[in-house]
C-alpha cells in the first residue's frame, strides 16, 4: 500500500484529478485560465462568492498547505487538477507530500 493510499484511507478521503459531472466534490482545487492566456488557481468549496485572498492562488504550489489541511479534516471527496497534483508533489504516491501527512497519522496513533 502506498503512502497516498494509506493517508486517504485513514482520513476517508477520495481524490479525482479529472472533472466528472456526477460526483459531488466537497472541495475543488483547479486551474482557471485567464482571458490574457495566463492561469490562476482556485479553491472552491461550493460556497457562494470567492474570497480572493483565501481562495485564489497565482501558483499551484501555494495550494499545498490548503490541500493538506483539507485532507486532515476527514471525509472529503476532492477534485485536484493534475497540474496542481504535480506542482505540489502529490503525483508521487510515496513522495514527500504524502510522507508528511503519513507522519501526522503516526504521531496521532502513537
Amino acid at each position: 500500500m502506498t503512502l497516498q493510499e494509506t493517508v486517504l484511507d485513514y482520513y476517508n478521503t477520495k481524490i479525482d484529478t479529472t472533472f466528472e459531472l456526477t460526483p459531488s466534490y466537497t472541495v475543488q482545487f483547479v486551474e482557471m485560465p485567464t482571458a490574457d492566456g495566463y492561469s490562476i488557481y482556485r479553491r472552491y468549496s461550493g460556497e457562494s462568492g470567492i474570497m480572493w485572498d483565501a481562495d485564489v492562488f497565482y501558483y499551484p504550489e501555494n495550494m499545498a498547505d490548503d490541500i493538506k489541511a483539507t485532507i486532515l479534516e476527514f471525509d472529503h471527496y476532492l477534485l485536484i487538477d493534475e497540474d496542481v497534483m504535480e506542482a505540489i508533489g502529490a503525483d508521487d504516491p510515496d513522495g514527500d507530500f504524502w510522507d508528511e501527512l503519513y507522519q501526522d497519522i503516526k504521531d496521532e496513533t502513537e
